[in-house]
C-alpha cells in the first residue's frame, strides 16, 4: 500500500472541491419569476457545473449553471 495521498489533507489549507465555487451567492436571476433577490443553498448541484439557489419571492428551488 503506498503512502501517497491524493486530494486534499486536512489542515493542509486545501479546499474541497466537491463544496467550493467561485460562483456568487447571491443575486442569481430567478428563472420563474426574474428577482433577483435569491440566494445559494449549496455551492454544488447535481454536477459539478451546477450550484442550487432559491427565491426568496417565489420560493421556488432553481439550478444555475456555473
Amino acid at each position: 500500500m503506498s503512502d501517497d495521498a491524493t486530494g486534499p489533507t486536512p489542515g493542509s489549507g486545501e479546499q474541497d472541491p466537491s463544496v467550493t465555487t467561485s460562483g456568487e451567492t447571491t443575486g442569481a436571476e430567478c428563472p420563474y419569476c426574474g428577482s433577483e433577490n435569491t440566494e445559494r443553498e449549496h455551492p454544488r448541484g447535481p454536477s459539478r457545473c451546477q450550484s442550487i439557489h432559491y427565491c426568496n419571492d417565489c420560493l421556488q428551488q432553481f439550478k444555475k449553471f456555473e
